[in-house]
C-alpha cells in the first residue's frame, strides 16, 4: 500500500509540475494552496470556464432580446439563431422559459405593417410558445414565397420575342432593306445599321486624329448642372457607373441599384423597406445624391437628384417621372421617346433602345476617361477620398493638373482636426534616453524581477530579484524559488537598505506584475508611508534602471558560467557575485 501511494504520489506531483510549467506565471497565485493536481485542475477551471459562463450569460441573454429579423432575408436561419441563445443560456445553467423565447421572436420582427399585422395575431392567441410561433413566421414566409413571380417583376418585363436585327418584319436578309425597316443605330428607316451614314460618320470622328474614343462627347457644348427636387436612391454594392438607368412612371420614388452614380451617401442605419410588385419588401441601404451626364442633341447636360433611395435589391436604376413632374419638370412624347424639361431647360431624353423594346432609356454620356475622377469637393472630402493623404500632396496634385477632375470647391485650407488621421497615425514619442532627475539618498527603490529561468539552481531557485537604489545605483540581489516569495523578500531588503544608511525609504517604483502589485504590499507601504509608483502598462522604459541593470547582470553571469565552463545551475552563485562586484565597481550613471 505505501508502494503504491508513494507512485501515486510521484505522478500526482509530476503532473502539477506539468501543469504548471503549461500555465503563465499570472496563473500561479490561484492554486498555491492546492496540494494535488485535481486540485489545481478544478480551480482553474472554476476560475477560467465556470465565471466565463455566468459572464456570457449575461450577453446571450441580451442579444436574445435586441437581434432583430432583416426582412428579405430567410425567416429559417433566423429561427434557428434565436433557437441557439436559447440553447446557449439554457447551457449555462440558466433557467429561460420557453414564453421569453416565443415574445423575444416576435418582438424580433420588422416594424412594418405586413410584420405588425402577424404580431398582433400571435400575441391574440390564448398559449404563446416558440413553436407556435416558428410554425407562423415559416407558414409566411412560405406564402411571400409562392405569390413571387417567377417571370415578371415590377421592375423590368421580358416580352421573350426575338430581335429582328434591324432587318424590319422580313426574315430574308438577301432581299436588303425594306423602306419600313427601322435602323437600330439611328432610329432611321429605309436601311440597316451595318450601312448607317450617320454611324459612318461617327466613327470617323472617333479615330481621326488619334483623338480618344470620347472626341464626340468631348465636343458636344456643356450645358450645365440642374439639380432637380428631392429623391429617394437605391444601392447594391459597389458597381461600375455605367449600368442602365430608367425612366419609369410607375415608381413612387427615384431608385438606383449602381452606386457609382452616387455623388454623396448616407447609410441607412434603421430596417427600412420598400414594397415592390410582386409583394416583396426589400431593405432600403441608404440614401444620397445622383448624379447623370445627359446626352442631348446640342450638349451634355449633368442632372443631379437629390434624396435618392439605395435598395440593393433592384434589377435596374429607375428615375422617377411621378416625383420628377412633383418637383415641377414636365415632360412630353416625341417620336423617339419623352422629353423632360424644367422651366425653359430641357433635362434629359429617354428613348427605347431597340424597336421592340417598351422601356424607356435615359440617353446618358458613358465616362471620358478611366482615371478621371467625375466629382468635385471640399479639402475635407478629397483628403477622405484620397486615403487621408497629407494636404500638401493633394494640393500639389490639384495644382499639376496630375488628376483629371480633382477640382477643391471650397477652401483649400484644411482647419479641422480630421478624426481618422488621429486615431489612425498617432504613435508613442520615444523615451528619452538619459534622466536629468537626481535623487537624494533613500529617496526612491526601484525592483523588478526576471521571468522564468530555464535551469532551476542547485537550491531549487528558479527567479532572481533585483531591488536598485536610484541615487547610487546600489543594487541588491534575491534568488526566488517561486514569485510568492516577493512581498516577503521586499521587506526584508527594505528594512536591510534603511538600517544601513540610517535613512527611511520615501517612495518605491515597480511595474503592475501582480507579485509588485498585491494586499501584502499595499499594507507594507501604507503603514510605513512609501509611496509605490508602478509604470503605465506596456512601457518597461519607464522602470529602464531595473531592466537595464537585470540585462546587465545576467551578461556578466552567462560570461562566467561559459568561460569557466561551468554547469549552468551554477547561475544563482554567478549572480550574487556579479551583483557584489558591479556595488563594488564605477558607473556613468553617477
Amino acid at each position: 500500500m505505501k508502494k503504491e501511494y508513494l507512485d501515486w504520489h510521484l505522478r500526482d506531483e509530476a503532473a502539477q509540475g506539468f501543469m504548471k510549467g503549461a500555465a503563465e506565471p499570472s496563473q500561479w497565485p490561484h492554486v498555491s494552496e492546492c496540494n494535488t493536481a485535481k486540485g489545481m485542475w478544478d480551480t482553474w477551471k472554476k476560475i477560467h470556464v465556470d465565471n466565463q459562463q455566468n459572464i456570457n450569460v449575461h450577453y446571450s441573454f441580451e442579444e436574445l432580446y435586441t437581434k432583430k429579423y432583416v426582412d428579405g432575408t430567410p425567416i429559417a436561419d433566423h429561427i434557428a439563431k434565436m433557437l441557439d441563445i436559447r440553447n446557449r443560456i439554457i447551457a449555462a445553467g440558466e433557467e429561460l422559459p420557453d414564453i421569453h423565447v416565443a415574445r423575444a421572436l416576435v418582438l424580433s420582427l420588422p416594424k412594418t405593417q405586413t410584420w405588425e399585422l402577424i404580431k398582433i395575431q400571435l400575441f391574440g392567441l390564448d398559449k404563446l410558445t416558440s413553436e407556435i410561433v416558428s410554425t407562423k413566421l415559416q407558414a409566411e414566409a412560405n406564402r411571400r414565397t409562392r405569390e413571387k413571380s417567377s417571370t415578371e417583376t415590377a421592375l423590368h418585363t421580358n416580352s421573350g420575342k426575338k430581335s429582328k436585327k434591324g432587318k424590319g418584319k422580313s426574315n430574308e436578309s438577301s432581299k436588303g432593306p425594306q423602306p419600313d425597316d427601322v435602323c437600330r443605330y439611328c432610329k432611321g428607316t429605309g436601311h440597316w445599321a451595318n450601312k448607317c451614314p450617320r454611324r459612318e460618320e461617327d466613327e470617323k470622328t472617333k479615330r481621326g486624329g488619334g483623338e480618344s474614343s470620347n472626341l464626340a462627347v468631348g465636343n458636344l457644348r456643356n450645358l450645365g448642372t440642374r439639380e432637380v427636387g428631392q429623391v429617394y436612391m437605391a444601392l447594391r454594392g459597389i458597381s461600375s457607373a455605367t449600368a442602365d438607368v430608367l425612366l419609369d412612371c410607375g415608381a413612387s420614388a427615384h431608385m438606383f441599384c449602381d452606386q457609382g452614380h452616387f455623388r454623396s451617401y448616407t447609410a441607412n442605419e434603421g430596417n427600412e423597406t420598400i414594397s415592390v410588385g410582386d409583394a416583396r419588401d426589400v431593405p432600403i441601404a441608404g440614401t444620397g445624391s445622383v448624379e447623370m451626364r445627359c446626352r442631348l442633341p446640342d450638349g451634355i447636360r449633368t442632372v443631379v437628384l437629390h434624396g435618392v433611395l439605395h435598395v440593393p435589391k433592384l434589377a435596374a436604376n429607375l428615375v422617377s417621372l411621378g416625383t420628377l413632374q412633383r418637383a415641377g419638370a414636365k415632360h412630353h412624347s416625341h417620336e423617339e421617346g419623352i422629353i423632360v424639361t424644367l422651366g425653359a431647360d430641357e433635362l434629359f431624353r429617354a428613348s427605347f433602345p431597340t424597336s421592340t423594346a417598351t422601356l424607356y432609356y435615359i440617353n446618358l454620356v458613358q465616362r471620358e476617361a478611366a482615371f478621371a475622377v467625375v466629382a468635385s469637393g471640399s479639402m475635407r472630402v478629397w483628403h477622405r477620398r484620397l486615403g487621408h493623404l497629407h494636404l500638401d500632396a493633394i494640393r500639389a496634385m490639384a495644382r499639376k493638373k496630375l488628376v483629371s477632375g480633382l477640382d477643391i470647391t471650397s477652401s483649400k485650407e484644411y482647419d479641422h482636426v480630421c478624426e481618422g488621421c488621429v486615431l489612425g497615425k498617432s504613435h508613442r514619442l520615444p523615451f528619452p534616453k538619459t534622466s536629468s532627475t537626481v535623487y537624494s539618498k533613500m529617496e526612491l527603490v526601484i525592483m523588478d524581477i526576471t521571468g522564468l529561468m530555464s535551469v532551476e539552481t542547485w537550491t531549487g531557485r528558479a527567479y532572481a530579484m533585483v531591488v536598485i537604489e536610484a541615487s547610487r545605483h546600489f543594487g541588491v540581489g534575491r534568488l526566488l524559488a517561486k514569485k510568492e516569495e516577493v512581498a516577503s523578500t521586499l521587506k526584508d531588503v527594505v528594512t536591510m537598505l534603511e538600517r544601513q544608511s540610517g535613512l527611511k525609504l520615501k517612495k518605491m517604483c515597480s511595474d503592475n506584475g501582480t507579485e509588485f502589485v498585491n494586499s501584502i504590499v499595499e499594507s507594507f507601504c501604507r503603514r510605513n508611508g512609501i509611496l509605490h509608483e508602478t509604470t503605465v502598462p506596456y512601457a518597461p522604459e519607464q522602470n529602464g534602471i531595473a531592466e537595464r541593470s537585470i540585462k546587465t547582470y545576467f551578461e556578466m553571469v552567462r560570461c562566467m558560467l561559459h568561460s569557466a565552463k561551468m554547469d549552468l545551475r551554477y547561475w544563482g552563485e554567478a549572480f550574487m557575485y556579479v551583483v557584489h562586484i558591479r556595488n563594488l565597481s564605477p558607473t556613468s550613471a553617477l
